[in-house]
């Protein structure tokens, strides 16, 4: 089991209050045991793996058999109680938008398909004031077979199409990530003019990066261009200080590695020059505000020579300053450069820390053994203090079945949503799988 946690001391008051007692910039290894993070190490029998001190599940349920796979990216906890979930229904004509929305025990109220053509993907969702859902993803344009343009759905809690904008752009694009503002106007980011071959529903590495604002009624008030290095924006928040919002995604090193990133904005989109976080390869995916005015981030990055991922997960300051950082992996044992972690959502818990959903397992092409059942890929949860110390962490699912996570909540109830791909709990290849963990033990 791998753990690394950094702590970067700073001169903001702030990081002084958080490291104080632990500034002294060094690395802290753990290898082969969690004695000192407060985890136990994770069996691998059961449907439910969880490790020491991590919740059980309280329910799970699969979504989808609409076509040959469904694979979720984002969703929320709506008023009533229940969930939404966003993703991407494929099959052999292509893909279409697929929305699930469910009842607080996971009931399926209703899932929905939507687009036209070959390519459709949805990428993020939210509810609005009037329990409406805005969904963010790409739409096919329909001119050629490789050119799809960002666009935005408004449904019924129903499910039912009130409002549909496209935003034309030559090349692939989409729309990543929305903030809906208190009076119904949006701030959404994306990409544009991505390559032909950049069709795929993780990082696009050509294009260029865009931030909008949207009028209430899904119209375009403005867009402007991120700095170029900027290649692949996924989400946007407002800042604490009530101007302007922060971007986070991905940016191009000069030596033309992605890297996690974070560039501010005011309020008609002019950009600051991107700050970019570590070093070698990263992929990043997810971030949330922080109770301090700061954000935690998430996703991935590359550790050995053969392109093996840990996850990674970072605090940041107001603007921008690494507090510190946490490097995790190998929840179930392995060999590291065998195991691939990767993680796709995060956020802070209103008792205090943050919680990240992953997945943990052995690409296809890494497998040394067919039958070794570290392949089988698990739901992987790691939550952490606000220090950056693993609290507990388990994976999730069966050990004959994959199951990944894709995003993650924190619920009303003091539990955890996990939004999954997964093969085990629906009908076809994958499907998306919504675990309700309990309330969390610490």
């Amino acid at each position: 089991m791998k753990i690394t946690r950094r702590v970067v001391c700073s001169h903001t008051l702030l990081a002084l209050a958080l490291v104080a007692a632990s500034c002294g910039g060094d690395d802290t290894q753990v290898d082969g045991s969690l004695a000192d993070s407060g985890a136990d190490a994770l069996p691998r029998t059961g449907d439910s793996q969880a490790g020491g001190g991590a919740p059980e599940v309280e329910w799970v349920y699969g979504y989808g058999g609409l076509d040959t796979e469904e694979h979720p990216h984002a969703g929320a906890q709506l008023a009533d109680g229940g969930f939404v979930m966003v993703g991407e229904s494929s099959g052999e004509s292509g893909s279409r938008i697929f929305i699930v929305r469910t009842d607080e025990r996971g009931g399926e109220v209703f899932g929905r398909a939507y687009g036209e053509n070959q390519f459709n993907l949805g990428n993020f969702v939210v509810e609005d004031a009037r329990g409406e859902l805005l969904v963010a993803g790409s739409w096919d344009a329909g001119r050629t077979s490789t050119d799809e343009d960002r666009v935005l759905l408004r449904l019924s809690s129903t499910g039912e199409v009130l409002a549909r904008q496209v935003y034309p752009s030559a090349g692939r694009d989409a729309m990543e990530g929305i903030h809906l503002n208190a009076d119904g106007s949006m701030i959404g980011v994306g990409y544009v003019g991505a390559d032909i071959a950049e069709r795929n529903t993780f990082i696009v590495d050509s294009g260029g990066g865009v931030v909008m604002g949207l009028n209430a009624d899904l119209s375009a008030a403005w867009e402007k261009s991120l700095p170029a290095s900027f290649f692949h924006p996924f989400r946007v928040l407002p800042r604490a200080s009530g101007t302007g919002y922060a971007v986070f995604g991905a940016c191009r090193r000069p030596t033309d590695e992605p890297s996690f990133c974070m560039s501010f904005i005011d309020g008609e989109g002019n950009s600051s020059e991107p700050i970019l976080y570590g070093d070698g390869t990263s992929n990043p995916f997810d971030f949330d505000a922080t109770p301090d005015g700061g954000y935690i981030m998430t996703g991935h990055r590359m550790t050995c020579a053969e392109g093996c991922w840990d996850g990674w997960m970072l605090k940041v300051d107001a603007d921008g300053v690494v507090i510190w950082e946490l490097t995790f992996g190998e929840p179930n044992g392995g060999t590291p450069e065998q195991m691939y972690e990767e993680c796709y959502g995060v956020r802070a818990v209103a008792s205090g820390g943050y919680v990240t959903g992953c997945g943990t397992g052995v690409e296809p092409g890494n497998e040394v053994s067919a039958s070794d059942p570290l392949n089988i890929w698990r739901a992987y949860v790691v939550r952490v203090s606000e220090l950056g110390v693993i609290l507990w962490q388990a994976s999730y699912g069966s050990p004959e079945s994959n199951n990944a996570a894709e995003f993650i909540l924190a619920t009303g109830d003091g539990g955890f949503a996990v939004i999954a791909d997964s093969d085990q709990y629906s009908e076809g290849a994958a499907n998306f799988a919504l675990f309700k963990l309990g309330p969390d033990p610490r």
